[in-house]
C-alpha cells in the first residue's frame, strides 16, 4: 500500500512539473527571452525607383548572432516576400534604377564567413535570387549603373573598385587609390559619368576612366553614410554632425540643405504619395530606434492616414523558424524549469517510483509539446 502511495505521489509530481513547465512557457518565457532576443528593428527602408515595391531590412537572432534579412513588399502591401537566403545576413543593398532587381551584399556562413553579392529579381515570377560575385572582401558598399546593366563594388582583397556586368558576370577593376582600403558607401551619378566613393570620412569622385575628379574632407563635418547625388548630378548630399550637408563636385565648402533632402527621400515613394516608417520611428532621424514590436507603417502623405501596416506575423509567415523562435525559446525554458522537478521522484524514492517518475516526465513533456504545437498552429 505504501509503495502504491509513493508511486501515485511520483506521478502527481510529474504532472505538477508539466503545469510548472506550462506556466514558465507562458509567463516566464517572455521575461527571459526579452533579454535573449533583445529589441528588433526595421532599417534601411528604400522604395523602388518605379514606386511599385518597398524594400527594408529586419533584424533577427540566429544562433545568438544578429542577422539582417531583406524583405520586399508591394505598394499595396498584399505581397511580401523575403529576398535574402538562408545563412546569409544582409550587409547592404541597392535597387536597380529600373526597379526590377535588387543587388545586395550578404555575409555568408558556410564554415567560414565571407561576403558575396547577390541579385534578387523582383519583377518576374517565380522570383529568383542568384549569386553574382563570390568573396568580395570586407567592404559592404555597392551601387548600380543608371542603365541597370552593371554593379560596382570595392574589393578589399584586390584593393580596387570593380565593375561587374549583371548579365554575364564579367568584371574589371576601374580604380584604385593608396589611401582607400575600405569603402562605406558608393553612389553612381544620375548621368552615369561619375561615381562618388566614401572612405574614412573622405568623399572621392571619379570618372568611368578611373580618373580622380575631386576629393572632399572636413574634419568638423565628416561625411557619413549615405552619400547621395543631387538631382542635377552637380552636388553630393551626406549626413554629418552638423546636419545634412551638400557640397558641389570639386567644391570645398558644404552647405546645409532643406527639410526633405535626398538622403531621407528614400522613405518616400517616388510620386511622393506614400511614406514608409518603422512602427516606433521618430520621423526625420537617420537612425531608426529599436522596437518592442516589429511593424512597418506606410502612410498617405496628404492626410497622414494609414495606407497599410505589416507586423511580425506578416514578415515571418513564410519562415517557420523565424516566426516561432520566441515559442521555441519558451519551450526550452519550460523543460528547463520542469526538468529538476521531474527528477525529484527519483531522488525521493528510487524503487518502482522511478518508473512512475518517467511516466510523469513523458506525460508532462507530451502535454507541453502538444500545447506548443497548438499555439503555433493557432498563432
Amino acid at each position: 500500500m505504501l509503495r502504491t502511495h509513493w508511486r501515485n505521489i511520483a506521478l502527481l509530481i510529474g504532472i505538477f512539473a508539466c503545469v510548472l513547465g506550462f506556466v514558465s512557457l507562458i509567463v516566464l518565457g517572455p521575461l527571459v527571452t526579452a533579454g535573449v532576443f533583445g529589441k528588433i528593428s526595421i532599417q534601411f527602408i528604400k522604395w523602388s525607383p518605379n514606386g511599385e515595391h518597398l524594400a527594408l531590412t529586419e533584424t533577427q537572432l540566429d544562433d545568438s548572432n544578429i542577422q539582417y534579412q531583406l524583405y520586399v513588399a508591394s505598394r499595396d502591401g498584399n505581397d511580401l516576400w523575403r529576398a535574402s537566403i538562408t545563412d546569409t545576413s544582409i550587409v547592404d543593398y541597392e535597387w536597380s534604377p529600373d526597379g526590377t532587381q535588387i543587388a545586395f551584399v550578404g555575409s555568408v556562413r558556410d564554415g567560414i564567413t565571407r561576403r558575396d553579392i547577390f541579385i534578387a529579381a523582383v519583377a518576374v515570377e517565380p522570383r529568383q535570387v542568384r549569386e553574382l560575385v563570390a568573396d568580395i572582401g570586407r567592404s559592404p558598399a555597392l551601387d548600380w549603373s543608371p542603365d541597370s546593366a552593371s554593379v560596382v563594388y570595392w574589393n578589399t582583397d584586390k584593393m580596387g573598385l570593380v565593375l561587374v556586368d549583371v548579365e554575364d558576370g564579367s568584371a574589371e577593376t576601374i580604380f584604385s587609390h593608396p589611401d582607400i582600403t575600405y569603402l562605406e558607401d558608393i553612389a553612381w551619378s544620375p548621368e552615369g559619368d561619375r561615381i562618388a566613393l566614401l572612405s574614412s570620412g573622405t568623399i572621392y569622385v571619379i570618372d568611368l576612366d578611373g580618373e580622380l575628379v575631386s576629393e572632399y574632407f572636413d574634419e568638423d563635418n565628416r561625411p557619413s553614410v549615405p552619400v547621395v547625388w543631387s538631382g542635377d548630378g552637380d552636388a553630393i548630399q551626406f549626413p554629418s554632425s552638423s546636419g545634412i550637408l551638400e557640397v558641389d563636385v570639386g567644391g570645398s565648402i558644404a552647405r546645409l540643405v532643406g527639410e526633405y533632402p535626398n538622403v531621407l527621400r528614400g522613405r518616400f515613394s517616388p510620386d511622393g504619395d506614400l511614406r514608409a516608417k518603422a512602427g516606433c520611428e521618430v520621423f526625420i532621424t537617420l537612425d531608426i530606434a529599436p522596437c518592442e514590436e516589429l511593424e512597418l507603417l506606410v502612410i498617405n502623405t496628404d492626410d497622414d492616414s494609414l495606407h497599410y501596416k505589416l507586423t511580425k506575423d506578416d514578415f515571418h509567415r513564410s519562415d517557420w523558424l523565424a516566426k516561432n523562435s520566441l515559442w521555441l525559446a519558451r519551450l526550452a525554458i519550460a523543460f528547463l524549469f520542469g526538468g529538476p522537478v521531474l527528477a525529484m521522484p527519483w531522488f525521493w524514492h528510487r524503487g518502482g517510483c522511478f518508473r512512475q517518475g518517467i511516466i510523469g516526465l513523458l506525460v508532462g513533456g507530451a502535454v507541453v509539446v502538444v500545447v506548443f504545437v497548438l499555439l503555433v498552429l493557432l498563432g
